[in-house]
């Protein structure tokens, strides 16, 4: 297997078509290691060990077992506990079933929240986004990603990139005339498209992304929804290829 000083156990796997499920690794985010389902034996010097491959780094000489009996065993342990927090997501189900874990015991100590604490809303907004809208509040099994207070923070752009990542649905986008996500107790505002008057995007994250646009072309062309943006660039190249023509 080849090394690199960047690349982790769980990324060489997947580029050379080795299954190794995983819940809370994302290739633009930074490993986390929190959802354990992706735990493989590795052995090095005679001696082996249970690691996350999301976060074990790839070294010479490292044999890497990824379906071996104590593997399976663990990853059924871990996929257990993320059950009873997740008894319906889809994913979830999925692989209990794929390691023949059975259905959590109705009689739980906590209710079932549908978040495994996997921190991937947390650290797309922060590593990816930039805002920092959102980050982890209590402790043991009663840590869940929150917005500071429980209320409405300002920072939030109501991107929706935590809900795009969210492996058990536990965060949801509503498009209305607004745009609402209930679990940061957010409601914001959607741009209109002044072509169309069509709502269309986050006007907030509208704003943010054309700060980073110096072309007045461009940020203009921002403003406009999808369908009238390819418009205008349709119309935009054929206006040019006509000054192009007549200049010949």
């Amino acid at each position: 297997m080849a090394t690199g000083e960047s690349r982790t156990v769980l990324e060489a796997a997947l580029e050379n078509g080795i299954d190794i499920p995983h819940l809370c690794w994302h290739p633009a985010l930074e490993p986390y290691g929190a959802c354990r389902v992706c735990l493989v034996e590795v052995e090095r010097n005679g001696r082996k060990r249970l690691v996350t491959s999301c976060t074990y780094p790839l070294r010479e000489g490292l044999i890497v077992h990824t379906d071996t009996a104590r593997v399976k065993e663990a990853r059924k342990f871990s996929l257990s506990l993320l059950l009873m927090l997740a008894p319906d997501a889809g994913k979830i189900r999925e692989l209990a079933e794929k390691y023949d874990v059975s259905p959590p015991p109705s009689d739980l100590p906590h209710e079932p929240t549908n978040c495994i604490r996997c921190g991937l809303c947390v650290r797309v907004c922060r590593e990816l986004i930039g805002a920092e809208a959102i980050g982890f509040v209590n402790r043991g099994i009663d840590r869940i990603p929150e917005t500071p207070f429980s209320e409405d923070n300002p920072v939030c752009l109501s991107c929706g990139a935590c809900a795009y990542l969210c492996p058990t649905g536990k965060i949801k986008v509503i498009d209305r005339n607004y745009r609402e996500i209930e679990i940061w107790h957010k409601e914001g505002e959607l741009a209109v498209c002044p072509e169309c008057g069509k709502r269309f995007a986050p006007l907030k994250q509208l704003e943010e992304a054309k700060k980073k646009i110096e072309n007045k072309e461009l940020r203009e062309i921002f403003d406009l929804c999808p369908d009238c943006r390819k418009k205008k660039i349709a119309e935009k190249k054929l206006w040019n290829k006509a000054i192009t023509s007549a200049g010949k």
